[in-house]
């Protein structure tokens, strides 16, 4: 009796063992697969943060050159990341909003910025590429961080405002044009008051609906819009700012013209391929520029005025 009572005594133990490793069992593959779950959204979280924090400062550095794509829609070590900005109502400041998600997470950032006034804009701009050119700044130094090339899109010109504000070359007449869609100025072109208008801070502003050739040795001031091409000889002085609109079109710079001021080019800038070609920046002609210019306010150092994540 004494002896059966013993192997149930044990019989009941193995059991309450075998239940409890059981339990056990259980507890331990539910904790494996939670803690796989939670490593798993933690792992999604920080490359979400991770995807967020390089676009925002992707996004910074295409706005210091006025170069952002909003419609740009960007992968991350997979996370997918929109950009979009807007100005702060009743300022200057720019609010840009970084959206990452992956998987189930998202990640928001929203940055304010702010123009640091900068340099105005940079020497060369140009949607294709850079050639054989050199840019100075206004002290001469050479800073090649004022040649923008293979940008995205051309900055969004106000040209009716632009022209409404020009002089009176901004419609050219005959004697100008020589031969249907060739155009030809006087020297010093449109005045000796150079880039400026002599009685206001209006830039002097010239429309050629064509192409544009230059005299040996000949100046020409202001901001000039050329629909077609220019045509430089030896030795001629740009005063001012050159602006290409006509999409794929290289602005040839071989002749190595002096210009003060700056390019804005729908395509490539190419340069002398012996004697690389030479700008000179001048912050006060493209910060002038820059009132036509919807997105240019965007361009030179941003400084960041608040930064916040949900």
């Amino acid at each position: 009796m004494k002896m059966h009572d013993e192997n149930g005594f044990w019989s009941a133990m193995y059991l309450v063992f075998l239940v409890t490793l059981g339990l056990m069992g259980v507890g331990a593959f539910v904790l494996v697969k939670s803690e796989g779950v939670n490593v798993a959204n933690n792992a999604e979280s920080i490359q979400a943060e991770y995807a967020a924090n390089g676009a925002a400062y992707y996004a910074i550095s295409r706005l210091s050159i006025g170069d952002l794509d909003e419609n740009e829609i960007l992968n991350i070590g997979g996370s997918n990341v929109s950009l979009d900005t807007s100005l702060v109502p009743g300022t200057t400041d720019i609010q840009l909003i970084i959206n990452a998600s992956l998987a189930d997470k998202r990640i928001v950032h929203t940055i304010t910025l702010s123009s640091g006034g900068g340099n105005g804009g940079p020497a060369v701009f140009a949607t294709g590429n850079v050639n054989n050119i050199i840019a100075r700044d206004s002290v001469n130094a050479i800073d090649p961080s004022l040649i923008v090339s293979n940008a995205t899109q051309m900055p969004e010109i106000d040209y009716p405002a632009l022209m409404a504000n020009s002089n009176d070359a901004g419609s050219l007449i005959p004697p100008f044009e020589v031969s249907p869609n060739e155009y030809l100025l006087p020297n010093d072109w449109p005045s000796a008051s150079g880039y400026y208008r002599w009685w206001s801070t209006n830039p002097n502003v010239t429309h050629i609906p064509g192409n544009l050739t230059l005299s040996p040795g000949q100046t020409i001031h202001g901001i000039f819009i050329i629909d077609g091409t220019i045509t430089f000889s030896t030795n001629n002085v740009i005063d001012g700012i050159i602006i290409y609109r006509n999409s794929g079109v290289a602005l040839d710079l071989s002749r190595r013209p002096q210009i003060t001021g700056g390019v804005v080019v729908d395509g490539d800038v190419n340069g002398h391929g012996w004697w690389n070609s030479t700008l000179r920046h001048q912050p006060a002609y493209l910060r002038t520029f820059s009132q036509y210019v919807s997105d240019w306010q965007e361009w030179g150092e941003m400084n960041v005025n608040k930064w916040s994540m949900y």
